[in-house]
This record gives C-alpha cells, sequence and structure tokens, in this order.
C-alpha cells in the first residue's frame, strides 16, 4: 500500500514502522504581498507542490506591533492580551490550507515564542535591559503574550480533530508555555 505524505510524516511516530524515504521539507518566508488571505494560502501551497516537502508548514507572519508605551519594566504590566481579531488572517490562512491538503499531508503551524513576541513590541535589546533591571514585571507581560498566544489555539479552525502538542521550551513549566505545534487530523 502506498502512502501519502501525510501517512509518511504520521509513521515517524512509529518506530517499528518502515519508512519509503526520510520526509523532509524547506521553510521561507514569502514576500508581504503574500501574507494575507488567498495570496497567503496559493503561495503556501504553491511552494508545497514546487519543493515535493512532505507537509504544509504554515509561515507565521503576525508580528506583535511596537508598544511606545512600555518604555520600563513595570510598564510590562500594561501589556495589552490581543484577541482573536488580532490572529484572524493567521487561523484563515490554517484553516485554507487545511482544507486544501490536509488530506494529503499534515499541515504544521509555526507559532512565534512569547520571548520573540515580546522582542516584536520593544525591540530585542529593550526587552533584554527590562529583563536585567526588573525580571517580574516583565514575566507578566510575558504571561499576557503566553494567554494571547493560546487564545489564538481556540480558534473556529480548531475543531475536536485537531492535535495541539504541548511543546514547552527547555526549562519551562508547560504552564507557562501552551501550543507550539498544531496538526490538522482529517
Amino acid at each position: 500500500m502506498r502512502m501519502n505524505k501525510r501517512d509518511v510524516m504520521l509513521s515517524l511516530l512509529d518506530a517499528e514502522k518502515e519508512l519509503p524515504y526520510i520526509p523532509a521539507g524547506f521553510f521561507l518566508h514569502f514576500d508581504p504581498q503574500y501574507h494575507q488571505g488567498r495570496a497567503a494560502i496559493d503561495k503556501h501551497l504553491e511552494f508545497f507542490h514546487y519543493t515535493g516537502m512532505d507537509f504544509v508548514k504554515i509561515q507565521y507572519e503576525t508580528v506583535f506591533p511596537l508598544r511606545e508605551e512600555i518604555r520600563k519594566p513595570e510598564d510590562w504590566l500594561k501589556m495589552p492580551k490581543y484577541g482573536l481579531d488580532f490572529y484572524q488572517n493567521q487561523v484563515d490562512i490554517a484553516t485554507g490550507l487545511v482544507q486544501a491538503a490536509g488530506k494529503e499531508a499534515l499541515v504544521i503551524q509555526t507559532l512565534y515564542s512569547p520571548f520573540m513576541c515580546a522582542g516584536h513590541t520593544v525591540g530585542d535589546d529593550v526587552l533584554l535591559r527590562h529583563l536585567h533591571e526588573n525580571p517580574e514585571p516583565v514575566k507578566r507581560g510575558l504571561e499576557i503574550i503566553t494567554e494571547s498566544l493560546c487564545a489564538s489555539l481556540c480558534a473556529p479552525v480548531l475543531t475536536p480533530e485537531w492535535m495541539v502538542f504541548i511543546i514547552p521550551p527547555r526549562g519551562v513549566r508547560p504552564a507557562a508555555w501552551r501550543a507550539q505545534l498544531c496538526l490538522q487530523s482529517v
């Protein structure tokens, strides 16, 4: 029986199963005109088919906006929690890709870490300085960012068929960092 790309990738979970080949993938960010809507879906599919990748890897283009009001570590307590509307474009892209390719291949959604989102919020140098000066309020800001990211995972595209893998960074409690990778099971 011939395995499709989805079956090959899922076979990686079974050490006893023999793979017909070693699965592979390639990642890059597309030009800004392919960051939204149908153009993003079509470009991801074009790249997937052109490269022959074994899964569809969704590039994450939802960058947290610069928050100029966060000037000192204590200002992280004012970090806003973004709602689903902030992530809607990314959710729509994921939905479109799962509908288009989910039976053929796994669709893997990249998420930025809370630390990376915090860097977008104030810049990496400021973030590191704030962590050095007074880490507790920055920690609370990172928790707010984490809650925001987790809320995006409750989007309508996440039906009961979705599998959510919790992959906390090394040394971080799972409660502090939720989902890193979502796979659609169709």
